[in-house]
């Protein structure tokens, strides 16, 4: 008997799966003074090691990345993606960019992730800590904008095995 992986549907298998988890929410480093140290800080900062690890187990890319900005250059240089210009055609699997978000303080964070369907995404959350699933632009303001509206969509093309 042969079988044929469905590597497309593995993806959105495993982005589901990754729902809850905390593997990703570290990356120790050793500084020029032998500390070590968590560059995601527990997963404030981990949104885009989740995505790069899980499109490196696909091979889209070819190692892992820790920040949004490195991500989202090497994505925009590889032929088995694909920008998607319009919202209104996200499909599941489609690699999600968020606008900036400003702090209290003054600094701004960008934020990466994956579409579930049209209306959800899967991401990490800083504040519970683990890979969560959430409403695609996080919401709707009173006004009926989007909390965080959505920058670029890029779309993985899947190869057979």
């Amino acid at each position: 008997m042969s079988l044929q992986i469905l590597k497309k549907e593995t993806f959105l298998k495993m982005l589901e799966n990754s729902i809850g988890s905390k593997i990703f929410n570290s990356l120790l480093a050793v500084d020029e003074n032998g500390a070590i140290k968590d560059i995601l800080n527990d997963a404030e900062f981990s949104c885009a090691f989740f995505v790069s690890n899980i499109l490196t187990l696909f091979e889209f890319l070819p190692r892992p990345r820790a920040t949004v900005k490195s991500l989202r250059e090497e994505l925009l240089t590889k032929n088995n993606l694909t920008v998607i210009p319009e919202i209104a055609s996200i499909e599941p699997g489609d690699i999600i960019f968020w606008e900036n978000k400003k702090h209290e303080d003054g600094t701004e964070t960008e934020h990466v992730g994956f579409a579930l369907n049209n209306s959800e995404a899967v991401s990490t959350s800083f504040k519970e800590r683990c890979v969560a699933r959430h409403d695609i632009t996080y919401g709707k303001s009173e006004s009926g904008t989007p909390n965080r509206p959505i920058t670029l969509i890029i779309r993985p093309t899947f190869q057979s095995i």
